[in-house]
């Protein structure tokens, strides 16, 4: 789910907008167009661009982009003059990734709810899925891939010390991350007696 890829915070999901999103100068990342680095601005003004990782999660988003949000876009009620507003901020309802379909932002508790109904229609989580669950999964999923300080980066966290707290690796994960340069001296696994 994108959400977690991006680790993005509730207050940020709900207003994104598609001008946040740009190609990245990566050559890696280039494949993903206009796609490939998400900037936002969080708690704190705290700003960072997370870089688009996944071919799925890029799918996916095309598709949203394509087939659901000029729908929604249609389907909004009550124009008005084309603006929203949300907490201090005005948004150009157009340019929201995820507008209601009354023409605002999504609320925070309304996408908490749809987000549980459809974990649930999936029959394959068991827990309580939130927005906030999948900012910790995102930042486990970044921390091995990148390091601790470029995850703290893209998660928007002031201090390391909050980022190592959103990083949730499983006992033998640990282990294979910690003994993971150990397998470039070319040990073929056997231990010596």
């Amino acid at each position: 789910m994108w959400p977690s890829h991006f680790a993005l915070r509730i207050s940020e999901l709900v207003t994104v907008e598609t001008t946040d999103f740009r190609a990245s100068h990566d050559p890696g990342l280039q494949r993903f167009g206009n796609l490939g680095v998400l900037t936002v601005t969080g708690k704190n003004d705290v700003t960072g661009s997370v870089p688009m990782r996944e071919h799925l999660v890029h799918d996916l988003l095309r598709w949203y982009l394509e087939k659901v949000r000029p729908a929604l876009l249609l389907r909004r009620r009550g124009q008005g003059d084309g603006t929203c507003k949300f907490g201090d901020e005005t948004f150009q309802v157009a340019q929201l990734l995820f507008p209601s379909e009354r023409g605002g932002v999504v609320e925070p508790n309304q996408f908490r709810k749809r987000l549980k109904q459809m974990a649930m229609n999936t029959g394959t989580i068991h827990k309580r899925l939130t927005p906030h669950t999948l900012r910790h999964t995102g930042c486990t999923l970044m921390v091995p891939i990148y390091s601790p300080e470029v995850a703290q980066k893209y998660m928007r966290h002031k201090n390391l010390f909050t980022t190592l707290g959103y990083y949730h690796p499983t006992p033998l994960q640990a282990g294979n991350e910690v003994n993971a340069p150990v397998s470039l001296f070319g040990d073929d696994g056997e231990d010596e007696d």
